[in-house]
């Protein structure tokens, strides 16, 4: 940084080698206690990355010219341009909340830094109300699946139907064969997910579906995450007999751990992350 002549003030840094993705090692790192600390460390401003095959390295920092400027509002898109004191220019997202009017100066979404030289707040950007979502009310054909699971090397059954072309599987059957990668709860009639948290059995996981076809709607169960009550995002399921199904492909990314289709057959692999294949 010093031959760079990058002035900083604070700096940290993780390395790694050996992850196969980045998902991989920013989870290892994530899961360490020193290297969490400097990827929430909320002084840092600036971040470097880096990649070389399986090495990695992440470099935080924060340098004396860090302090905004000047300031451009851009109000068709929504965002605010910086100059900072360095020269650079950074960029900063306009949010009521987060980037409210102060003595006359606005405070933006880029920790410590206040503008100057900025005496009238920026006018609200326009908002377009988004039409509220038309509800769905898809019914389709599930068919029991003749896809062969395989997990850690060896076949396993798991209840599946087959729809569009898909396998779907419920959610309680993967977290009761993965044991410790993510918890299922039912809890104030929603369904609470817990990563990384040891499943506990509640009785008729993994149970034979029979071969009959069934019909299929989509499902109004909500999907939160447990430690903070989120909605979960990317998982589309549908109720067969009283249960929600959901496709292996979206639990394996949600969770991270991968699926691979090879020799005709769906190897769950716990140990790799996911990938688009």
């Amino acid at each position: 940084m010093k031959e760079l002549g990058y002035k900083y003030t604070a700096f940290g840094e993780n390395i790694a080698w050996g992850q196969k993705s980045a998902s991989e090692v920013v989870k290892d790192w994530m899961n360490s206690e020193g290297h969490r600390a400097n990827i929430l460390n909320n002084s840092f401003l600036h971040l470097g990355i880096g990649n070389s095959d399986t090495n990695w390295v992440q470099l935080f920092s924060v340098d004396s010219g860090s302090k905004a400027t000047s300031i451009e509002y851009n109000e068709a898109l929504g965002y605010f341009k910086l100059t900072l004191k360095s020269g650079v220019t950074a960029y900063a997202p306009y949010d009521a909340s987060i980037s409210p009017t102060k003595d006359g100066k606005v405070m933006f979404n880029y920790p410590g830094v206040e503008t100057v030289g900025n005496n009238s707040p920026a006018p609200a950007p326009k908002i377009t109300p988004t039409p509220a979502l038309t509800p769905k009310t898809e019914t389709v054909t599930a068919k029991p699946t003749n896809t062969k699971f395989m997990l850690n090397g060896a076949e396993v059954a798991l209840p599946a139907y087959e729809i569009s072309g898909n396998n779907y599987v419920k959610l309680r059957d993967v977290a009761a064969l993965l044991k410790t990668r993510f918890e299922v709860r039912w809890e104030d009639s929603k369904a609470k997910l817990y990563n990384h948290k040891a499943y506990t059995p509640v009785g008729g996981e993994l149970a034979a579906i029979g071969k009959e076809n069934k019909s299929a709607n989509l499902s109004t169960t909500n999907f939160v995450w447990g430690e903070s009550g989120a909605a979960v995002t990317g998982l589309t399921a549908y109720e067969i007999g009283g249960n929600n199904f959901i496709k292996l492909r979206d639990i394996a990314k949600l969770f991270d751990f991968d699926v691979d289709w090879r020799d005709s057959k769906a190897w769950i692999e716990p140990d790799e992350s996911y990938t688009d294949d």
